[in-house]
């Protein structure tokens, strides 16, 4: 059943605090980025990512990034208009996704709808 309780400005500004979350206890010298709790921000942050994807096909799809650092393939959430969020940022995405955890959460039709070139 699909969750609309949550707008798409909602449910973004949920992606950008869990990532900025994440990231201090990624890069947290006592948590690091195999601590549970880093784990589990990263875990939310991808299930609200999925929740973005399947309540707003229409207006949200997933971009391969080629131009990142890290070590595994990453998927950029990208929205179709600008959301102005409550801290005064306005976002044209929803951070990215690790394609690993996209390929856990989502199906296999959910993901190929969802890619653009």
């Amino acid at each position: 059943m699909k969750n609309t309780h949550y707008s798409m400005a909602e449910l973004v500004e949920r992606i950008v605090t869990i990532n900025r979350a994440w990231k201090l206890a990624r890069d947290d010298k006592k948590l690091g980025s195999k601590h549970s709790i880093t784990e589990r921000l990263q875990h939310q942050k991808s299930s609200w990512q999925a929740t973005l994807i399947r309540n707003y096909p229409q207006q949200v799809w997933l971009k391969r990034d080629e131009d990142n650092d890290y070590s595994e393939s990453l998927l950029s959430v990208r929205i179709t208009s600008r959301l102005h969020l409550s801290d005064g940022s306005i976002k044209e995405d929803a951070e990215h996704l690790p394609l690993r955890l996209a390929q856990e959460i989502l199906t296999e039709d959910e993901l190929q709808r969802a890619l653009r070139a």
